[in-house]
């Protein structure tokens, strides 16, 4: 959540979990006009209102807009209903809200994107085959496991560095992803205690990476799998 907090009833469905419920209902117009829950629009799910603003920009849920600014000025789509559910305009995709479980990807989806008949307008993409944040965070998880103090030679032996579990030296790790990912920083308590620094780890990615590359990690993407669908 944008406060930093698990969502309401999450893994409930799987025997997990704090006890909370999920969040019922749907945004209203009422609260269009009000200011509340942005980005959200009316008739999307409350279960997605108040999310860190990665979530909006990484997942594409059951009332995503897709912006397809390439588009504007020139012309207006059909109303489409594919065999997924999935109702296509010109300003932006809106799942329905029942029979739609699924989550699709849309952090390399540029506001300029559009697909029409037998063509794509797309902006050229970065390659991502390694990110910068995926290397600060590394470096935190694999300070947090040790134990003890190591002296580590330079790749020349021109110079020494001494590791060692140091918490300034985990925030230059954490806080720079947490703070792009407009998420709260970790307590002094997690920073000072390994397991919760290692428990939050995942959500940390989670919300850089999406799902599955800190479940291949973190070596839980087979109990994940094996777990009750939901």
């Amino acid at each position: 959540m944008a406060d930093g907090t698990d969502c309401p009833g999450k893994d409930k469905e799987i025997g997990r979990g704090d006890g909370s419920a999920r969040l019922s209902g749907y945004v209203t117009s009422e609260d269009v006009d009000a200011g509340r829950y942005k980005p959200l629009r009316a008739g999307v799910s409350l279960q997605y209102a108040n999310r860190e603003p990665r979530f909006y920009a990484s997942v594409a849920f059951n009332g995503s807009v897709w912006n397809m600014s390439s588009l504007n000025g020139k012309m207006e789509l059909p109303v489409l209903t594919s065999k997924s559910g999935i109702i296509v305009d010109f300003r932006r995709i809106q799942w329905r809200q029942s029979y739609i479980y699924r989550y699709r990807y849309q952090k390399y989806v540029n506001p300029y994107d559009a697909k029409i008949p037998k063509q794509f307008l797309l902006q050229a993409k970065t390659e991502t085959a390694i990110r910068y944040a995926e290397i600060l965070l590394i470096y935190a998880e694999a300070l947090n496991e040790l134990d003890g103090s190591y002296d580590i030679p330079s790749w020349d032996g021109s110079a020494m560095y001494t590791l060692r579990r140091d918490v300034n030296e985990l925030k230059k790790g954490i806080q720079p992803v947490r703070i792009r990912a407009g998420v709260p920083d970790y307590t002094s308590s997690e920073y000072q205690n390994k397991e919760m620094f290692r428990r939050n780890s995942p959500r940390t990615s989670d919300r850089v990476y999406g799902r599955e590359p800190p479940l291949l990690r973190f070596k839980t993407l087979k109990d994940v799998r094996q777990r009750k669908k939901h």
